[in-house]
């Protein structure tokens, strides 16, 4: 059963700007979705790790898991409190596929990666891709956007990696998204 990858398009600067909570728009081919998550400045409590502050107990309790300044060693509980179904932030936004490997490309689009992607969608199958760029980079491609999209890869716009665990195969993104990966291509 081959996995699809559906285009979704985010952008810092469609975000709202508050302290508390961001709005993201997310496009996923013509269906538009907005939600609301918050902005992380204060940890929750999960056994005993995290320091709780009470003055915003309202966030903490959104989440089985909280972590404000997440470092690379908090990605992978994380994770795995979110596979024992626990509600945790930062987010798992991907994770890690049994069904095919997940090919995540980060920085500048290049023809170079643009042949790598055309060779990961032939040569391996159940393959997901996930581009991490900026639109510029996006406009100088022949076919803008419609060129990933034909390719079907996700694409993440105008946000950076924030947090890189190679141990576990995860990224953490400035927008506080993690994303597991099989093979980070960095450029």
């Amino acid at each position: 059963m081959k996995t699809s990858t559906c285009f979704l398009h985010f952008s810092r600067k469609i975000r709202a700007s508050t302290k508390t909570s961001k709005t993201i728009i997310a496009s996923s081919s013509s269906a538009y979705l907005a939600f609301q998550y918050h902005s992380s400045r204060k940890v929750s409590c999960c056994e005993g790790k995290y320091e709780i502050d009470p003055l915003n107990s309202e966030i903490r309790d959104d989440f089985d898991l909280y972590i404000a300044k997440p470092l690379r060693r908090d990605l992978i509980d994380l994770y795995n409190a979110n596979q024992n179904g626990k509600n945790v932030w930062p987010w798992i936004w991907t994770q890690h596929n049994s069904n095919g490997p997940h090919h995540v490309f980060v920085g500048k689009v290049t023809m170079e990666q643009i042949g790598k992607i055309k060779n990961l969608r032939q040569n391996v199958p159940n393959v997901n891709i996930l581009v991490i760029t900026d639109g510029e980079s996006v406009k100088q491609l022949e076919g803008g956007v419609h060129c990933l999209n034909e390719l079907e890869c996700g694409l993440v716009i105008d946000t950076n990696v924030q947090i890189t665990d190679h141990d576990n195969q995860m990224i953490m993104l400035e927008d506080e998204r993690i994303i597991c990966f099989t093979q980070l291509y960095k450029n």
